[in-house]
């Protein structure tokens, strides 16, 4: 429903740099979904270095305050937003970063080589603005969504999260229950990328030997 009543969550807000304290577990609450948007019940994450790099930094390429950052996740879809196709309500999904769907590279299914992935999953705009913060009680409340969010499509430090449809991988009948889903969330970027070098790259198959360098972020 494109009109839903927005949803309070936990979440993990960058004020500014980590080094400097400005990570912040506080609540917040979602706008209503839009257009090709999903809620999802996210029920794991991982942290990937990309997200210390953006959330580390003062200024600069894509680094926007507030914002929750997260980008490897796992959850269950609640609500579905106009011409979602991908998923259904209750759907085990897990969530990736976003693409255009047009450009001529995603059309020949590599949407990692998206014309547009920069601004889509890095850079923000005032369409970016998924999450309110909830003040004490008492306090003055913003009626309009002043926290950045769809990192990567998805935006997953949080406990809900507004996903575009781009960022979603359907995973209904591959997982058996809770736990399994669980441990795919890192398949979102990390297992991805590095299977991808591996299988896409350099074409390894089976029993051949290859070595790793540079191993991590």
């Amino acid at each position: 429903m494109a009109n839903m009543q927005p949803t309070t969550a936990r979440a993990l807000v960058s004020h500014g740099p980590y080094k400097t304290g400005g990570w912040k577990l506080q609540n917040i609450s979602l706008r209503p979904l839009r257009e090709n948007e999903l809620l999802v019940e996210v029920i794991a994450s991982g942290v990937c270095q990309t997200d210390l790099h953006f959330a580390g930094l003062e200024s600069g390429h894509g680094v926007h305050y507030p914002r929750v950052m997260g980008h490897e996740g796992a959850g269950y879809v609640r609500q579905i937003g106009p011409n979602v196709t991908a998923a259904r309500v209750d759907d085990p999904v897990l969530m990736s970063f976003s693409s255009c769907q047009t450009c001529e590279c995603c059309r020949r299914g590599h949407p990692a080589h998206c014309h547009t992935f920069d601004p889509i999953n890095f850079e923000s705009t005032s369409e970016n603005y998924v999450f309110r913060e909830e003040k004490e009680e008492g306090s003055a409340q913003s009626t309009d969504p002043d926290i950045f969010g769809q990192f990567f499509g998805q935006s997953r430090f949080a406990s809900w999260t507004i996903v575009q449809e781009e960022a979603v991988v359907n995973v209904s009948g591959l997982v058996e229950g809770r736990e399994e889903l669980q441990l795919l969330a890192p398949l979102g970027c990390g297992i991805q990328t590095g299977a991808g070098a591996v299988i896409n790259a350099a074409g390894a198959k089976p029993e051949d030997s290859i070595a790793v360098l540079g191993l991590g972020g």
